[in-house]
């Protein structure tokens, strides 16, 4: 048997390990690292390519180093193929890994790409506070909403809102009104009114004439 001969049968006996794991956006752009920030609650859609490798290489994808996905298909290159869509980002997908594994055999460690999710989150509550109250009001204020807003201007739809009703105490005031006009002439009857305005409301409203 010729040595050539015998050299290309043992190479036949093991596999070439994969040279490459490639991870890349639904547009085919190159991704690593930390890549977004994406919205909570939109869709992400991710691919990974094996590059070389002789048998062609199975491609899986982890998350934080747990099997995700394993199913691939092979393009029309010849390049082994997996696509991922996450159809809802999460708030737990935050700072979450995602790891595009390439392998065909055990003899070898497999080939990996990893990518970091970096997101835009929804605020999740928002609460009027005492700092937020400390802030003086009259008499006008009372009966009108104080509002604390917050929102974050990458997400649509995402503001969230406290109100609160004030409610304003402040003491009596009084303003005594004539029908007539003044001055009043001897023996003219007259009308006097006692306007008050205070919170809570008085219940109670005396007359009292040089003090009595």
């Amino acid at each position: 048997m010729f040595p050539g001969l015998i050299i290309k049968l043992l190479f036949g006996l093991f596999p070439v390990p994969p040279s490459e794991a490639i991870i890349m956006d639904e547009y085919g752009q190159h991704l690593e690292g930390l890549i977004g920030p994406y919205n909570e609650g939109f869709p992400l859609a991710l691919a990974c390519e094996g590059e070389g490798g002789d048998p062609s290489p199975a491609v899986c994808w982890l998350r934080n180093a747990e099997l995700l996905d394993d199913s691939y298909y092979i393009t029309p290159q010849g390049f082994p193929r997996n696509e991922l869509l996450l159809s809802s980002l999460k708030r737990t997908d935050l700072m979450s890994s995602l790891t595009c594994q390439v392998s065909n055999s055990n003899l070898s460690a497999p080939v990996t790409s990893t990518v970091v999710i970096d997101m835009n989150l929804k605020p999740t509550e928002v609460h009027i506070t005492t700092a937020c109250r400390d802030h003086p009001h009259n008499k006008h204020d009372n009966q009108r909403n104080l509002s604390c807003k917050g929102d974050n201007p990458q997400l649509p739809d995402s503001i969230l809102e406290d109100t609160w009703v004030l409610d304003i105490h402040f003491p009596p005031e009084l303003e005594v009104k004539i029908n007539k006009p003044v001055p009043v002439f001897e023996g003219t009857d007259v009308q006097l009114s006692c306007i008050s305005q205070a919170h809570p409301p008085i219940v109670q409203l005396q007359w009292l004439k040089d003090g009595q």
